[in-house]
């Protein structure tokens, strides 16, 4: 089974946003896939605009490269 929109979207690079909406508010988790098929949940965060934030990407950026130094192993 795969997770296709609307529930999840490709954002750039290796990075992967999970959508979940309420009624009052839209929620956001940046993942990305990792050896053996693992996925790394990076950053969640309360979207309030159109477009994800380049900040929320960029912490989530900076958390992947973080993790893949301390765990070694290869992206997917």
């Amino acid at each position: 089974m795969h997770a296709r929109q609307p529930l999840a979207r490709h954002l750039e690079g290796k990075l992967w946003e999970l959508r979940e909406e309420s009624s009052t508010n839209i929620y956001r988790i940046i993942y990305f896939f990792f050896t053996g098929r693992q996925i790394v949940f990076l950053h969640g965060f309360q979207k309030k605009s159109e477009k994800t934030p380049h900040g929320e990407i960029e912490v989530a950026e900076r958390r992947m490269r973080y993790f893949i130094r301390r765990e070694g192993g290869e992206l997917q």
